[in-house]
């Protein structure tokens, strides 16, 4: 299920809500601009990279992504996290206190309350109903979920100033975000563009807007990220993690992670495994 509504003069799409098991890596990626990721950790452990930071997480944490936080998530191995996950895109957030600040704080690391994890539940289990008021009933939750998450970390007495909204096409954005997830590291602009419906000079002005960057250091980006993880992990040669990571030769896998992490991928390899 998706929804939309109105709210205090600020629109709110629901793109995701799911549950999910974490076996192994997430790896490194942003969302764009207008976007939130939350989630909710209902078991296992693990850790969270966020904005260069490091967090443990466990059963009852709460973590929130906002736009442009490169963030990854890492299950222990013999604990895999288990989580719920809602995905946001808020657009004029400036017209409602509550959205304004949770968007003027769009990151956050720490434990849930018990209000905070019925209302996921609900959330979830309310999302897999097929009934006519299911969207209205999802809508009103996520709008008390919001404000329950507020509340943990928000003072009373503060008052936030208004900013301009921004107005970013919400399928666009999730299209994006998950594109370098889902393996498709040999993805093209004109795939991309593809996948949105439109001309590839015209993805690449989206991708500028959301990101500030190209769809080529986008991709590179991906790439390397999920170079450092294979070679982290020790399961694969270099060879094959060039191949995995959407490279046509060692060599040039060999040149962009050197100019990456300032070290060849066979050092790194050595070094994380020694």
């Amino acid at each position: 299920m998706t929804a939309s509504f109105s709210y205090c003069g600020a629109t709110v799409h629901i793109l995701k809500m799911s549950t999910a098991t974490v076996n192994d890596t997430v790896q490194l990626h942003s969302h764009a601009k207008d976007c939130y990721e939350l989630h909710y950790i209902y078991g296992g452990t693990g850790s969270l990279h966020l904005n260069n930071e490091r967090f443990p997480i466990k059963k009852g944490s709460l973590f929130i992504a906002g736009p442009n936080a490169p963030h990854m998530q890492m299950s222990d191995s013999e604990t895999p996290i288990y989580e719920m996950c809602i995905y946001l895109v808020i657009k004029n957030a400036d017209r409602s206190d509550v959205l304004h600040y949770f968007a003027s704080h769009p990151n956050f690391v720490g434990s849930s309350n018990s209000r905070v994890r019925r209302l996921f539940r609900r959330i979830i289990a309310e999302s897999r109903e097929t009934s006519r008021w299911s969207e209205n009933v999802v809508s009103a939750l996520v709008i008390a979920l919001i404000s329950e998450i507020v509340k943990l970390y928000a003072p009373q007495e503060e008052v936030i100033p208004a900013e301009t909204g921004s107005d970013f096409y919400e399928n666009r954005s999730k299209v994006l975000d998950n594109f370098f997830l889902n393996e498709n590291l040999s993805g093209s602009l004109e795939d991309f563009a593809k996948e949105l419906g439109v001309c590839p000079r015209q993805a690449e002005r989206i991708i500028y807007e959301a990101y500030g960057s190209t769809f080529k250091k986008l991709r590179a980006d991906a790439r390397m990220a999920k170079a450092a993880s294979l070679l982290e992990a020790g399961n694969l040669t270099v060879e094959q993690c060039a191949q995995a990571c959407g490279y046509a030769s060692v060599t040039s896998f060999n040149k962009a992670f050197k100019q990456k992490y300032q070290i060849t991928p066979k050092k790194y390899q050595l070094k994380s495994n020694s």
